[in-house]
């Protein structure tokens, strides 16, 4: 019983060393590197999920006699046969191992990066364009290590590729990430930390204009310090000074310091300038954020 142990382990001890071995004579290389040396040829396939799920389904082939560890690049730039749709921006990071002459087909995850152009249909061609920005390797690095929401990350994106704006870089489900992706973007990008945050409507329906012109909800953090107790109200108001909905009015509030988020639903409200107001029972406003919705 005990010499059947032993075989078996030694068998086991065997196989992974042979895997190991295997490992180390295979080149590690990038890509996009193995594009440009022409190691490998790539072709990718738009798939039947969401640009911002695992849209793309590349089959790479190995044209060496050496077997490859490829490293897929974050922040590769598919350019589709049709040019009405999107890039497809790829995530990246991941490892593929390739041997000699050999095929490889796999999926992964992308994201829009044209928010101007068509949601792609299944089954369209896509071929190698370039790599993108630096910050963009970076911010989609950030994104894989936090596992960010993939609504959250294609706004990200867009911020980078269409210069959308940081206030809608925000997960509602998830404000802390989402303050911490945003300040590592506008230090990255030297911009300004935004003073509210909209959510909108991801448009992923094949065929379709994806832009996100809807705002459906907008969230505004205020921070104050009270001295003494007192009656607030917190409420938004449209460009003419009239109050369109209240987070609360006349609410008891003690002496401290307070941090909320508050957060309206704005579908209905029509495009135009607005005003998030926190004020007292005697009219006097203890903060103020101005506010633009599309």
């Amino acid at each position: 019983m005990k010499k059947g142990l032993i075989y078996i382990c030694i068998m086991m001890l065997l196989q992974h060393t042979s895997v190991w071995a295997k490992e180390q004579r295979m080149e590690k290389i990038l890509l996009s590197t193995a594009l440009k040396e022409q190691k490998i040829t790539l072709k990718g396939i738009s798939t039947t999920e969401p640009y911002n799920g695992k849209g793309l389904r590349i089959t790479i082939e190995n044209i060496t006699r050496e077997n490859l560890l490829l490293v897929i690049d974050s922040a590769i730039i598919m350019r589709p046969e049709n040019a009405e749709n999107q890039n497809l921006i790829i995530g990246g990071t991941e490892l593929l191992a390739i041997n000699a002459g050999k095929p490889r087909i796999l999926e992964l995850q992308t994201y829009c990066g044209e928010s101007d152009d068509q949601a792609p249909v299944a089954g369209h061609p896509y071929h190698f364009e370039s790599t993108g920005s630096s910050n963009m390797g970076k911010v989609l690095a950030f994104v894989k290590a936090n596992a960010v929401s993939n609504d959250m990350a294609q706004h990200a994106v867009w911020v980078l590729t269409n210069k959308h704006s940081l206030s809608d870089v925000y997960d509602y489900n998830n404000p802390e990430l989402s303050r911490k992706l945003v300040a590592y973007m506008g230090q990255l990008l030297g911009l300004d930390a935004p003073q509210y945050f909209t959510v909108k409507e991801i448009n992923a329906i094949q065929g379709a204009a994806v832009r996100p012109d809807k705002t459906l909800k907008l969230v505004a953090n205020l921070q104050w310090t009270l001295s003494a107790p007192e009656k607030l109200s917190l409420s938004i108001y449209n460009d003419k000074n009239e109050r369109v909905a209240s987070y609360f009015t006349g609410k008891d509030f003690v002496k401290g310091r307070y941090d909320l988020n508050a957060s309206f639903e704005t579908i209905d409200y029509p495009s135009g300038d607005y005003t998030i107001r926190l004020q007292t029972n005697t009219q006097e406003v203890l903060k103020e954020i101005k506010v633009r919705l599309e």
